[in-house]
């Protein structure tokens, strides 16, 4: 079944709504990318940096406001992520070119996941956006792909259909529909796939329901309680949220509704350090929680495993959020005791999406010693990477693999003299040796694409 917003993408809905809000930040980069919309000499617009509130009448039933566009997309855009993201819009004389899924929750580390750029009519009316990904799972292939959201309005100019076109296909038939109170605030979305009836759909309460007003276009109000409901299978659950004073969210429980048998819910939890950046998250939809650590350069994520504390993956990231390393613990038969660790490094420059340095260590998980490491061999021959050259914690070439046009490889000492693998016996060879295997089979495959 194809989806506008994927299962899982529902199931971590709730956390996007919340934090979406907690951690905004109105700051502006000056950026004005080129303008592919009609030039607006009617209106003379006084701040290039806020959306032009001016309606352009489509039909008789829907007209494109550029604010209004803004306040429901920053409504309704996040229902496919999890934590931490909100809607960042760059302008270019009111217009709004591009906008980006970006997080506020790590201070001045800044992380952009999607990219949104919208395309206008020669009436100046965004008609759809291009949405390309942007997060580090995503490879350079990747980058070159996107799908498209075709875009309805109501009489206003709020978006109250967003259609999904993927790839090649002209199919839009798996599409969301959008409900809104008499504020204008997002009260349900419908999910349809080529059918007259939704399959599925969402309900939203928020605090301090009462008191709130768009009358800043880029504010949204917090939600208080999220419903969903699949109407196919008779599925639903409700989220609810807690904040702290400063309208962080701390606290999510979740609770299946779909039984009549009593159950506790489901809890998250959200903590913060003085800056208001995140610190660490438990999260009830996953095996470990995360901890997060600040340095005046790099951002690192540890993630722990709930039961034992044991840590199991450390991400860093700079301050554009390019992740400089990534690293897996492995442990011993009894998950107590770590028998060795194996580190990716990034090179922003030579290979963005992929590593090319591998190092392997040993000792404890906060202490860990360098044994050695692979890099690989940036000499191209037609177009193809065939080495990879090994080095001990001194930075002494110890071993290069040679991989042969023919097939297979051949092992060479730091002589150059060719010898037989099973003569080598430092003990974390066989290990690193299959780890930087990856090297040579990723970066070649992506080559293929270059």
């Amino acid at each position: 079944m194809k989806l506008l917003f994927s299962f899982k993408s529902i199931l971590v809905f709730f956390i996007s709504v919340m934090v979406f809000v907690a951690c905004h930040d109105d700051d502006d980069d000056d950026i004005k990318p080129e303008n592919n919309a009609g030039e607006d000499t009617e209106n003379i617009h006084l701040d290039p940096n806020i959306p032009i509130d001016k309606n352009i009448k489509i039909d008789e039933n829907s007209s494109f406001n550029m604010r209004h566009f803004i306040t429901s997309l920053n409504q309704i855009s996040i229902l496919e992520h999890n934590s931490l993201y909100y809607d960042h819009h760059y302008y270019d004389n009111g217009l709004a070119k591009e906008s980006f899924i970006e997080s506020r929750c790590f201070g001045e580390f800044k992380q952009k996941i999607k990219k949104f750029v919208h395309n206008y009519d020669p009436n100046g009316v965004i008609v759809s956006s291009n949405v390309y990904p942007l997060d580090e799972e995503q490879d350079r292939i990747s980058k070159n792909r996107f799908i498209v959201y075709n875009y309805v309005y109501d009489k206003d100019g709020y978006i109250i259909e967003m259609h999904r076109v993927e790839g090649d296909s002209q199919d839009d038939s798996a599409w969301n529909k959008y409900i809104y109170d008499e504020k204008k605030v997002l009260t349900e979305v419908e999910i349809y796939d080529n059918s007259e009836e939704p399959f599925s759909k969402f309900e939203l309460k928020y605090l301090d329901y009462e008191n709130f007003t768009h009358a800043n276009y880029d504010n949204v109000p917090l939600v208080s309680k999220l419903t969903f409901k699949n109407l196919q299978y008779e599925y639903s659950y409700e989220d609810d949220f807690f904040y702290n004073d400063k309208n962080l969210l701390i606290r999510v429980e979740k609770t299946n509704t779909y039984t009549t048998r009593e159950s506790e819910p489901n809890i998250s939890t959200f903590e913060y350090d003085d800056k208001n950046r995140l610190a660490n998250t438990n999260e009830y939809n996953q095996s470990f929680k995360k901890i997060y650590k600040y340095s005046d350069e790099l951002l690192s994520m540890d993630e722990l495993d709930k039961d034992d504390d044991l840590y199991m993956h450390t991400a860093k990231y700079d301050k554009e959020f390019f992740q400089v390393s990534s690293c897996v613990y492995y442990y011993d038969s009894d998950d107590s005791t770590l028998d060795y660790a194996v580190s990716k490094v990034y090179d922003k420059e030579y290979c963005e999406s992929e590593y090319y340095r591998i190092e392997y260590y040993d000792g404890e998980a906060i202490n860990l010693n360098l044994l050695a490491y692979a890099v690989l061999n940036r000499e191209e021959s037609k177009n193809k990477h065939k080495q990879v050259d090994y080095f001990d914690s001194s930075n002494n070439l110890t071993y290069s693999k040679v991989y042969l046009d023919e097939g297979g490889f051949k092992i060479l000492n730091n002589k150059g003299e060719e010898i037989n693998e099973s003569s080598i016996s430092e003990p974390w060879y066989p290990q690193l040796s299959q780890k930087s295997f990856m090297i040579y089979e990723v970066v070649n495959n992506m080559d293929m694409y270059d």
